[in-house]
């Protein structure tokens, strides 16, 4: 079991300079940044890669947006022997909201997008055939996505940010693999949604 929480804060500027602000402040209070259980400590690249932020201004005002959330982990396993591991995990993805630049906003985008939040339920077995020359994994999920993030387009060829509504996925993984020899193997994968 485990979680994290991150806050941030998207003020309007260049990306580059934004993600700037955000290492600088990342490297001097990642503690207080972001919690951790399991003994996992995060990093600058951790943080960045929660946080999906656009810069902005509109109508000649800084556009500010200010967001956090806490994504929590879930999981058990239950090995059956050696050969054989059967797991579920409930988890939570979160990516956080932010302002369209003012260029999109002057030609009808809309000024800010909310963050967008999925939760990821998991059931999967991982196992080993033939003294362990062959590997079958497979794995069931759903995912329930709310408030997705998409890219718009304004006028002449303008990005924007939006919230494009919910989905949800249901799916089936298998993967399997075999090492015929010590020099050959062959494997393969299946998805289906």
């Amino acid at each position: 079991m485990g979680f994290r929480y991150f806050e941030v804060e998207t003020i309007n500027n260049t990306f580059s300079q934004g993600a700037q602000n955000i290492i600088t402040g990342v490297a001097t209070t990642a503690s207080q940044e972001r919690l951790s259980v399991n003994g996992n400590t995060p990093t600058a690249g951790d943080i960045l890669a929660d946080v999906f932020a656009t810069k902005g201004q509109v109508g000649g005002q800084d556009e500010k947006n200010s967001d956090n959330g806490i994504n929590p982990r879930f999981g058990i396993e239950y090995r059956a022997n050696h050969d054989l591991l059967v797991y579920s995990t409930i988890s939570k993805g979160y990516r956080t909201g932010g302002v369209n630049s003012g260029l999109a906003v002057g030609l009808g985008a809309p000024s800010s997008f909310e963050s967008d939040e999925l939760w990821n339920y998991e059931l999967g077995m991982k196992s080993y055939l033939f003294n362990g020359k062959a590997t079958l994994n497979g794995a069931v999920y759903y995912i329930d996505w709310e408030d997705i993030i998409s890219v718009g387009s304004a006028g002449e060829g303008f990005r924007y940010r939006t919230n494009a509504g919910s989905a949800s996925v249901t799916g089936i993984e298998l993967d399997a693999a075999i090492q015929a020899t010590g020099e050959m193997a062959s494997g393969g994968l299946l998805s289906c949604w």
